[in-house]
């Protein structure tokens, strides 16, 4: 991973850099160095290096809060998997487990309402396997 560089550096780098393209480009019109133009061109070369370096960090913090942001997804996404597994897994059993017991006492005397209570609780298990898959999608 590419660490951040420091802009005194960077500043310089980039100003020796366009020095030498100021000299060679002097060299080859076969002007003579002014100090009207060697400040122009000084003042356009520090705009020059301060742009590029403001591109280069914001390029590489980017990249790294993708990278940051591209492995935070796939942990709640293996996160998901393992809930949708867990819900798969216990949800229909206890589902029927209730409706076993609710079955059973709508056919009791009396049992009525504690059939509904219980029905009503295997709808509830129902309801967070279907809800679940529904609201723990992927993401892209």
């Amino acid at each position: 991973m590419r660490n951040y560089e420091d802009p005194r550096s960077y500043v310089q780098r980039h100003l020796e850099q366009a020095a030498d393209r100021y000299t060679e480009g002097l060299r080859r019109s076969g002007l003579r160095p002014s100090a009207r133009l060697t400040r122009a061109m000084a003042g356009r070369a520090l705009r020059e290096a301060q742009e590029h370096y403001i591109r280069d960090i914001t390029e590489l913090r980017d990249r790294r809060i993708a990278g940051i942001l591209r492995n935070q997804k796939e942990d709640l996404n293996a996160i998901k998997r393992e809930g949708a597994s867990f819900r798969l897994k216990t949800c229909p059993p206890i589902a029927l487990l209730f409706g076993g017991v609710a079955w059973y006492n709508f056919h009791q005397p009396g049992g009525f309402f504690t059939g509904v209570l219980f029905a009503s609780f295997a709808l509830t298990f129902l309801a967070f396997l279907v809800l679940g898959a529904i609201f723990d999608r992927s993401i892209k």
